[in-house]
């Protein structure tokens, strides 16, 4: 497994423009100015957006109200580890994500954003949840489903449970197929070739 060592900080210094997003930060008077509307009555939502999902047409964004909703994003630990990657692809990652970040919020979403720090004890995107849940009363979370598998496993088996929360995870409409699409076609074969699917495909898109 890949571990981001002290060297590599070096590296991300650069990217770090966005401290005031610190999940440990005090509320600036915009938060609590968004805290108290929000706590009048008016549901509000967390969205989740992750590092593979920064398109302003996401289905998250989509499904969220600007003038209520808060949009999470974090940089973790656990994501960033879990397998071996080149620091460099980190670094750009991260950098993309704060990017969108920056246009989320000059379109006038409300973006909590938790930059990449090895010691934090934020060190999983559940964990970045739910300390926001303790400065927000939210309804819910929504999200577009992940396109990594070990990642929506834990989402659908755990989330809801650990959050004490609804947990909405959207269709990545990025994609031509559907899981449950792909689940219906799978159904009808006993063996699966990718030839097969891939005519289905063309057919379905032309």
């Amino acid at each position: 497994m890949y571990v981001i060592q002290d060297d590599h900080l070096a590296e991300l210094n650069w990217l770090n423009m966005w401290g005031d997003f610190y999940f440990h930060k005090k509320l600036n008077y915009l938060d609590l100015h968004w805290f108290s509307f929000n706590g009048s009555g008016i549901a509000m939502r967390f969205g989740l957006i992750l590092g593979d999902q920064l398109h302003h047409q996401l289905a998250t964004l989509k499904a969220l109200d600007r003038t209520r909703d808060v949009i999470l994003m974090a940089e973790v630990v656990e994501e960033a580890t879990y397998v071996a990657h080149h620091p460099q692809k980190i670094a750009l990652i991260f950098s993309a994500m704060r990017h969108f970040a920056k246009e989320l919020k000059a379109e006038g979403w409300r973006v909590r954003y938790h930059a990449f720090q090895y010691g934090s004890p934020i060190r999983s995107l559940l964990d970045f949840v739910q300390a926001q849940q303790l400065l927000f009363p939210v309804t819910e979370l929504v999200m577009t489903r992940c396109g990594e598998y070990r990642l929506q496993q834990q989402i659908e088996k755990h989330w809801s449970q650990q959050l004490q929360l609804p947990v909405q995870c959207l269709d990545d409409d990025r994609f031509f197929c559907s899981p449950k699409q792909f689940r219906h076609w799978a159904s009808r074969y006993q063996t699966l070739r990718m030839e097969y699917f891939y005519r289905e495909m063309r057919k379905q898109t032309g």
